[in-house]
């Protein structure tokens, strides 16, 4: 793709709220999607528990040269799929695959990462019991309470809210 092509692909911040809530922004099928770019393109959601689970992971950054690898996979594919400072420099320097077609493509490595991260969320959980999970909880729900306070479709992040809950309080009470 042209250096253009490739800056007008970036995709706001404001779609960072499509890895939490895919139909932020509407949706094509009930057809009151408002969003600026492509509906497949922009949505970075790969689910709310495998999201918990993620956020759980990373509590193993320092231990785990795995996931730190999958960590910095996940980094880049938001990195260069996002507008931001150097978000440019796959289109600049020609990087191949990084490159190749739209930025928001490299939502892929953001979502293929988060998810191998979410299964080391699961193992930890399954297998060590760990109960600062409740506290990591904490903090993501922290976070979706801010967003749906602020947010201008509430109705569409009340679902992975809930959803979101019943993981945080069902996962330690069923490994404790």
């Amino acid at each position: 793709a042209s250096n253009e092509s490739f800056a007008n692909s970036l995709l706001s911040p404001q779609y960072l709220v499509s890895i939490l809530s895919p139909d932020f922004f509407g949706s094509p099928v009930t057809n009151n999607y408002k969003g600026d770019k492509d509906y497949s393109g922009m949505n970075g959601y790969f689910g709310i528990i495998p999201l918990a689970l993620f956020i759980y992971a990373l509590k193993l950054f320092h231990k785990n040269r795995e996931i730190r690898f999958w960590t910095l996979v996940c980094l880049v594919g938001l990195i260069f799929s996002y507008q931001n400072p150097i978000a440019f420099l796959p289109s600049l320097l020609n990087i191949p695959i990084l490159s190749s077609g739209g930025a928001w493509s490299n939502l892929f490595f953001f979502q293929f990462g988060a998810i191998i991260l979410s299964s080391f969320g699961l193992n930890q959980l399954l297998t060590k019991r760990d109960k600062k999970f409740f506290l990591v909880s904490l903090i993501i729900l922290t976070c979706l309470v801010f967003l749906l306070f602020f947010a201008r479709n509430t109705a569409t992040i009340i679902i992975p809210f809930v959803i979101f809950l019943i993981a945080v309080w069902i996962f330690p009470k069923k490994t404790g």
